[in-house]
């Protein structure tokens, strides 16, 4: 993998192939992809999260802080 997030397969023979792309927190994706011999494929997708955030806050070590969101 690239730093800029890009992935590159070789040595595909031509046809349609369904990549499966999966990362913890984000909803996997499975696009299809043709491969020919003529010119390289490319696939562009998003992936979207779907993590929840749950769990307590606990002020008790700062004292005084306020938990309310800034306006």
């Amino acid at each position: 993998m690239r730093r800029d997030g890009r992935h590159a397969l070789t040595g595909l023979r031509p046809g349609t192939y369904t990549l499966i792309v999966t990362a913890a927190g984000f909803d996997p994706q499975a696009p299809a992809v043709t491969v020919s011999d003529r010119a390289p494929a490319t696939c562009n997708f998003a992936l979207v999260g779907d993590a929840v955030l749950s769990g307590t806050v606990d002020t008790r070590s700062n004292p005084g802080r306020s938990t309310r969101p800034s306006s």
